[in-house]
């Protein structure tokens, strides 16, 4: 053939010395699979984006939301690699960066609530470990401040996946159990009564911390009914800051639309910024051989055009319309 296209996986810290490329022609890209709303590292690139607004970038915040929606007749909804990549992201430690250090915290515990547009709105995001809390201080050196963040819809799915990660890290359940759990109540099967009272567990503290209302808890048992009538809203926040013009400034780039059993399923939303990386490698707009994060080869304007060209998510468009905040 006259392409050839050899795409890789790089999970960052288990491949500390990646082998050389067998074909630096083409090079290997690195897809940053996100796992949420707008994936397959086009949140990176909107760092990347914003970055080049600013006359000096020094902090970067990337936030994410999915909503859970109700699957067609006969069809099967997310797999088993998709909720175990969220539950790996949920337990035990990850970290931000601060002052250019990595401060370690409790992975999925930390919150605040964001403002996204409708029909998302104020949502509470947590902090998570994910791929861009290192690929963007690598791609960006002066960024001295990251932050990254998500969250589920409806909301109390996020205190589910925080009680079962408790679980976990405290041995009363093994992963496996959580994520047998989680893959049951996808499918609609009772879980085991030990993962689904640690997952009920979660629940709980997530309400008694003031995190919940009553429509959460509504909204839930809708979807486990699996009622087809019930969307919900995924959204994106990228935030960069620095300076402009001599003054502190900041770039805020959000999106949100309703993801629905036709629209913004996980295949879609990882897998239109894959083929449009996938395009630009074969058209030869990205050439460096080796490993790379997305933000540190990809041109956002290329990017942003193939989107228009493939139509994308609906909700794709405001992100390339950025708001501008003056700080002082």
């Amino acid at each position: 053939p006259r392409h050839h296209l050899d795409l890789h996986y790089l999970l960052l810290g288990q491949h500390r010395r990646p082998k050389p490329p067998s074909l630096p022609q083409v090079g290997h890209f690195y897809a940053d699979e996100v796992g949420q709303y707008y994936c397959g590292g086009d949140i990176n690139v909107l760092v990347r984006y914003l970055n080049g607004l600013l006359d000096q970038a020094d902090g970067a915040q990337v936030a994410w939301v999915t909503g859970a929606s109700p699957r067609q007749p006969g069809q099967l909804g997310d797999g088993r690699a998709v909720i175990e990549h969220m539950l790996h992201s949920c337990i035990g430690k990850t970290f931000t960066v601060r002052n250019g250090q990595r401060q370690p915290i409790a992975a999925f515990r930390h919150s605040e609530v964001l403002r996204f547009p409708e029909p998302l709105g104020d949502c509470r995001v947590y902090d998570i470990g994910h791929s861009e809390l290192v690929t963007v201080p690598r791609s960006f050196p002066g960024m001295t401040r990251v932050r990254c963040q998500g969250a589920i819809q409806p909301a109390a799915l996020n205190g589910l996946f925080q009680g079962l990660a408790r679980a976990v890290e405290r041995e009363r359940i093994t992963f496996n159990a959580a994520l047998d759990c989680l893959m049951d109540l996808e499918r609609g099967v009772t879980p085991r009564f030990k993962p689904a009272l640690a997952a009920l567990g979660g629940i709980l503290r997530q309400w008694l911390r003031g995190e919940l209302r009553a429509r959460d808890l509504t909204a839930l048992m809708r979807l486990m009914r699996d009622d087809a009538e019930q969307h919900h809203a995924g959204g994106l926040y990228v935030r960069v800051e620095g300076r402009l013009s001599g003054r502190r400034a900041a770039w805020v780039s959000r999106a949100a639309s309703l993801q629905t059993a036709d629209q913004g399923g996980m295949d879609e939303v990882t897998g239109t910024p894959l083929a449009c990386f996938a395009h630009l490698m074969l058209d030869g707009k990205i050439r460096q051989p080796g490993v790379h994060a997305p933000e540190a080869i990809v041109d956002p304007r290329l990017l942003q055009q193939l989107f228009s060209q493939v139509g994308g998510h609906p909700g794709i468009a405001p992100l390339f319309e950025p708001e501008l905040h003056w700080l002082q």
